[in-house]
């Protein structure tokens, strides 16, 4: 008996053990890229979202049952009665501002449940281009220069990943968790009725490897055409959805909304972020270029500077759709044309 606890014990501390390995990927002691791909794996296969274009690993039934169960019951909590309650039940009561909270919550959750969408519809172009990123990782030496730089890099995009997370969770779980601290039995937005009751990496220019920088910039352009090309119908809908969420969280009342306006904003503003970093990744390169001394080349390599230079001058960009650049004139822009549009409504509707 005294052995077959021994043995329990030492099964649960080597069980413990691993876990806790397991859970010490997701910290900044791992920042290469396959790591962290595979972090951003783990967390989306609870959403039955394989990244992987090969080595793919089975996703159990049960994740396809909950998120199945969990997308049906968003659209019709969130959705489907958001519409009733807008276009039906505010027409009986005229209640405008409970109606603007309603539309806030029910659009600003929109723009998750979206790129969700999005990741179903295109996921093998989510998936080639996860693999072309692995595959662009292989070929940097480990131990190298770029390799040190390229994961001081990544533990930099890594903590922001984190910080980004952890604040749209923490902004989710003190909205799930908000009624357990009022008094009485409250749902999370006492307002709405139920019906029938959600890259760039930056080189370093390196003299003694000239030709594996031209060829590796020019690999990172491709993958930023690539991700633009996959993701620039989804920043629009995102910004579209930014829009009304704000219009209708303001006229709402801060005092009833204050918790779905940071949520819509963070969403929608690390993608001004990720693009405006994009832009000066760009004028960084552009500068770095034309300060390699180019005047002490031979004319063949001051030739290839010139081509460099001049491509590098037309600045690369994430845009919303291809009408507009994402980056933060066009977040400041955005705040400034909804507030434009609140004052106008709010006189309206006064």
């Amino acid at each position: 008996m005294h052995q077959m606890v021994m043995i329990l014990v030492v099964t649960c501390c080597l069980a413990v053990d691993e876990m806790w390995r397991y859970i010490r990927k997701f910290g900044l002691e791992y920042c290469d890229l396959p790591t962290m791909l595979w972090n951003v794996s783990v967390l989306l296969k609870v959403l039955t979202v394989n990244i992987y274009g090969k080595n793919r690993k089975a996703i159990p039934l049960i994740f396809y049952i909950i998120v199945t169960v969990g997308l049906l019951t968003y659209f019709y909590v969130y959705q489907v009665c958001m519409v009733w309650f807008v276009c039906v039940r505010t027409k009986e009561t005229g209640d405008m501002v409970a109606a603007m909270v309603v539309i806030s919550l029910g659009v600003s959750s929109l723009i998750g449940i979206v790129k969700l969408l999005y990741m179903y519809l295109y996921i093998d172009k989510f998936r080639a281009l996860t693999d072309s990123f692995l595959e662009f990782d292989a070929r940097i030496a480990p131990g190298s220069r770029v390799s040190r730089n390229v994961l001081r890099y990544m533990r930099n995009v890594k903590t922001r990943a984190l910080i980004y997370w952890g604040i749209l969770m923490g902004n989710g779980s003190l909205y799930i968790f908000s009624p357990l601290a009022r008094p009485g039995r409250h749902l999370n937005e006492d307002l709405l009725i139920i019906y029938g009751s959600r890259a760039v990496a930056v080189l370093l220019l390196c003299a003694t490897s000239f030709k594996d920088i031209v060829r590796r910039h020019a690999t990172i352009k491709t993958l930023l055409n690539q991700i633009e090309d996959v993701c620039r119908g989804l920043f629009a809908v995102g910004f579209s959805l930014l829009i009304l969420g704000v219009i209708s969280e303001l006229l709402g009342g801060l005092e009833n909304t204050l918790l779905q306006l940071p949520y819509a904003f963070m969403q929608v503003g690390i993608d001004c972020f990720i693009g405006q970093r994009v832009m000066d990744a760009g004028d960084v390169f552009e500068k770095a270029v034309y300060s390699c001394r180019w005047e002490n080349f031979d004319k063949r390599n001051m030739k290839l500077i010139l081509i460099m230079l001049q491509a590098s001058q037309r600045t690369p960009s994430i845009s919303a759709g291809g009408m507009t650049t994402m980056n933060f004139v066009l977040l400041m822009g955005t705040i400034r044309g909804t507030y434009s549009a609140y004052t106008a409504l709010r006189s309206s509707m006064a």
